[in-house]
């Protein structure tokens, strides 16, 4: 009872389990303090039920296993409606109703780095996520089909589990606009440097070590930032192609070799 009458927010990430009655009490508490529970990975239907009545803000980003049954989705519908970022990196897999609410969510980031594959479909339905961010940084492949998908994404898209990315992808991925994050991948080929340089909005690319002259040229026209904080090797004419960005370049310029492009980009750079 002490739990339910407790005013301020309570961290109870000791907790790897969650029984019945536990979660009625818990469910008992009034006014919108949270409760976190980071370390419960499942709970049952009748748990999830108790949860999804609560008042309060819950949050429990340890969760591995959540399905469509009833409760399970009631709980999923709770955490999506609550004004803060929701974290669930736990889960690997989705369902169609289980994005479907997820893509309600309208505050802050969604964060889903546990799925490490996406069908189209269901990237179709996450494009209609309502917040600033969607994360999904466990994704190692990705289909043209759902590059696609995200294509139409008008918000942040976070992807930095990607370690290369095809052509057609990139050139699907490119239609996006806002930010998008690759900082996976470490090698930016002739061809998917003209389709990324397509797209417009900060685009994120810190793990690429050198660029080829060809590719410079190509992302050199790119609008809406670009970082290459991680960029080492790059030719005094690969420099200045990218000296002539017209928005802002980030870069470390003590990792550029040899030291005369990193002074042709010194002036882009700190300007930026």
């Amino acid at each position: 009872n002490s739990l339910a009458g407790h005013s301020c927010g309570l961290y109870l990430n000791g907790l790897s389990g969650l029984e019945l009655p536990v979660a009625q009490m818990i469910s008992q508490r009034s006014g919108v303090a949270g409760i976190v529970m980071g370390g419960i990975a499942t709970v049952s239907e009748e748990v999830a039920i108790a949860l999804a009545s609560m008042e309060a803000n819950v949050l429990l980003a340890g969760l591995t296993e959540l399905d469509d049954s009833a409760g399970h989705l009631g709980l999923l519908t709770k955490l999506a409606a609550q004004d803060s970022d929701l974290q669930l990196n736990g889960l690997t897999s989705l369902t169609e109703d289980m994005a479907t609410i997820l893509a309600t969510h309208k505050t802050g980031t969604l964060s889903l780095q546990g799925i490490s594959t996406l069908p189209a479909e269901l990237a179709i339905i996450l494009t209609q996520h309502k917040g600033e961010t969607l994360g999904l940084d466990g994704l190692t492949d990705i289909s043209v089909e759902t590059a696609t998908a995200f294509g139409s994404y008008e918000k942040n898209l976070w992807l930095d589990g990607l370690l290369d990315i095809s052509p057609e992808a990139a050139i699907a991925l490119a239609g996006k606009q806002m930010q998008l994050t690759l900082n996976g991948i470490v090698e930016l080929p002739d061809d998917v440097a003209k389709a990324l340089a397509r797209h417009q909005g900060e685009l994120l690319l810190d793990q690429i070590l050198s660029i080829s002259d060809e590719a410079a040229a190509s992302i050199a026209s790119h609008h809406g930032g670009l970082s290459m904080k991680n960029l080492e090797n790059i030719s005094n004419e690969a420099a200045e192609q990218l000296n002539n960005i017209t928005d802002s370049l980030y870069l470390q310029l003590d990792y550029i070799n040899p030291d005369s492009s990193a002074e042709i980009l010194r002036n882009k750079v700190e300007a930026s």
